[in-house]
């Protein structure tokens, strides 16, 4: 069943990029192997690609591998005789803190790494610490002037460190004009709230996870901080984000309410209504680690069909190739092989390919995969 999805998804996409015939779209639909895209996947997921992650002998692997099949298909080059184009990331490295420290005017309580707490920076410098930085909570942290919508408003964080719920406003509701309704907008997103704290001159932000509005358990959130990052290389180095980021478990997160003698259950449903106002929590958060940085140069892989009259105009079939590569074990394994993120998606990209180049004539648009 999800494989004939797949199939109508990548005919749908074919209708929509160009106009064609009913009878060239069937020569399209017959060259698509479902065979062929379960092999893609099981190669591609193998642990040979060593989860395929940038910078290592498994991008290598991976990126021949796909040149090899645009070749094979009929893509030409992006880049005269090559598939490849440079993109120069920086990858960063952090040394774990073992706790987070939180102090309010009753206690002092240690969050533990990996069980209540991530944290992580994107700044480029060796000493990451936030000393007793003020936290204020900041309802979803959104700032959406086309909804009336200011999280910030009244609120001072220069220099503090906030604490935001996950997702938007609209989680749960069937009100498709309250934002989206329960479809996430990106002012749902960890990288929005990541982009907006820093934009109000916030320190650090922590994000309070909880799976049902992010869509995945905190083992991803684990897993994904345990591994270098990998960023674009910026001119500032990054200073201009916060000095620290990171998320917050649910259950940490209410202890943490709870001894501000606040309920985060009721404050999370204030947060959905247009004049909640956030607060500070009269507690201060400390948290120091250190980084690295590791500046290399990774691959785009771009293969493209010549269009016609409209060859100027193009249409793009993307998919990461990349993975998280090795990292801590799990179940004994510490491959991330990363055979549905996002092996899946090249298969489907590799079939697409593969159809429009079956079609009796050239698409108006050059298709660039």
């Amino acid at each position: 069943m999800q494989i004939k999805t797949l199939l109508t998804l990548t005919i749908a996409a074919l209708t929509m990029a160009c106009s064609s015939s009913d009878e060239s779209l069937k020569n399209a639909e017959s060259v698509i192997s479902t065979e062929r895209m379960i092999n893609y996947i099981k190669e591609l997921g193998s642990d040979e690609y060593q989860g395929r992650k940038p910078f290592s002998e498994g991008e290598v692997k991976t990126i021949n591998y796909i040149a090899q099949w645009y070749k094979e298909i009929g893509l030409d080059p992006i880049n005269k005789e090559s598939y490849f184009q440079d993109v120069p990331l920086v990858e960063i490295s952090l040394t774990a803190p073992q706790f987070l420290s939180l102090k309010s005017p009753d206690k002092i309580r240690k969050l533990t790494y990996g069980e209540d707490f991530v944290t992580f920076s994107r700044r480029i410098q060796n000493e990451i610490a936030l000393a007793e930085s003020d936290l204020v909570f900041a309802g979803y942290g959104i700032v959406a002037p086309e909804y009336g919508w200011n999280d910030y408003k009244d609120l001072d964080v220069k220099g503090k460190t906030v604490i935001v719920l996950v997702n938007d406003p609209g989680f749960g509701s069937t009100d498709k004009s309250f934002f989206k309704g329960n479809e996430m907008t990106y002012y749902g997103r960890w990288t929005y709230k990541f982009e907006e704290a820093a934009r109000q001159g916030a320190e650090g932000i922590l994000i309070i996870h909880q799976d049902r509005p992010v869509g995945y358990p905190w083992s991803v959130v684990l897993n994904s901080a345990s591994v270098p990052k990998l960023y674009q290389q910026a001119k500032d180095n990054y200073q201009s984000r916060c000095l620290v980021e990171g998320w917050i478990t649910f259950d940490a997160a209410k202890q943490l309410f709870a001894d501000a003698d606040k309920n985060l259950d009721t404050e999370t449903q204030l947060a959905k209504q247009k004049e909640f106002t956030g607060f500070n929590l009269s507690t201060k958060l400390s948290v120091a680690f250190k980084n690295s940085a590791h500046f290399d140069v990774t691959h785009n892989v771009l293969g493209i069909i010549k269009g016609t009259d409209l060859a100027d105009e193009y249409v793009f079939y993307s998919a990461h190739w990349d993975h998280l590569g090795i990292g801590p074990k799990m179940n004994g394994d510490s491959i991330y092989n990363g055979a549905v993120d996002n092996g899946t998606s090249l298969a489907w990209m590799f079939e697409i390919a593969r159809a429009f180049k079956a079609m009796p004539h050239q698409p108006r648009r050059s298709i660039v995969f």
